[in-house]
């Protein structure tokens, strides 16, 4: 059958090396969650696991368990990596698998529109949303919900813990509302936020801005970037704001920062 995988930077998982092109099988007995090679029925579902910085797959899984997690993880024990797939054609996949599923409102509700001025929405838990075409808005409403866009202008947005948004493209804005979420934007001009505790904010792009409301966040963004975190005060019971300009005072792009001592600092 045919999925979905994500890699860490070097295209390696759980500390196995793997390689486009080549088959893997596993010598021992799969068990879901545990042993074998896993992967994702659908695109969007690889984001419960990997942010949007990493590499991604389309591959074919043979001799697959009948187990599956709740956000369609699947594990097998043969497994072949067929291409690699960069977040746009990720996310364009994901839009072309949820049309040939059942995608309604409610718990693990999938909405999916192709087409420019397209809105999809999912009201419900462990929703997807996808929109491919320019100035699109794509929302989930409910935790552990995944929200995106592809195309210029396009408006991406999560209410839920857990939540993950994206959007590739010029001008893109994406955000979160709720602890632990994700946020990222890959295009020029992008804005990127994330409110709640834990976030963690992104922009690959010229001019955008990562911001993270909340405490104990993270954010990065690439040249000409601008950070915005904050952090509590326990003494003074309030909250401080803490900026950097990428390319200003030491200040990286496409780095990691978090606050640690009232300042930005690289996250280890």
């Amino acid at each position: 059958m045919k999925g979905y995988k994500g890699f860490d930077g070097n295209f390696r998982c759980q500390d196995f090396q793997f390689e486009v092109g080549k088959t893997y099988e596993y010598s021992g007995n799969i068990e879901l969650c545990e042993s074998g090679f896993h992967f994702c029925e659908s695109p969007l579902a690889v984001f419960s696991y990997y942010f949007l910085d990493a590499r991604f797959a389309e591959i074919e899984a043979e001799d697959v368990s009948e187990k599956r997690d709740m956000d369609g993880k699947r594990v097998c024990k043969k497994i072949t990596i067929i291409r690699e797939l960069t977040l746009a054609e990720l996310i364009h996949a994901d839009v072309k698998w949820t049309q040939t599923h059942s995608g309604v409102a409610g718990t693990k509700g999938q909405s999916s529109v192709a087409g420019d001025r397209g809105i999809a929405s999912v009201a419900g838990t462990e929703g997807i949303a996808g929109v491919a075409g320019d100035c699109g808005k794509s929302s989930v409403a409910g935790d552990c919900g995944k929200s995106s866009v592809v195309g210029d202008y396009g408006q991406s947005s999560v209410v839920g813990h857990y939540g993950k948004s994206s959007v590739v493209g010029m001008e893109g804005q994406s955000s979160v509302a709720g602890d632990r979420g994700q946020s990222g934007v890959a295009g020029d001009c992008g804005k990127s936020s994330v409110v709640g505790m834990e976030g963690q904010s992104s922009v690959a792009g010229n001019y955008g801005i990562a911001s993270v409301i909340g405490e104990d966040g993270m954010a990065k963004a690439g040249p000409n970037g601008l950070l915005i975190l904050t952090w509590w005060d326990q003494v003074r019971k309030r909250y401080h704001v803490v900026t950097g300009e990428v390319g200003v005072e030491g200040i990286e792009a496409d780095t990691w920062y978090c606050v640690q001592d009232n300042k930005l600092s690289k996250v280890k």
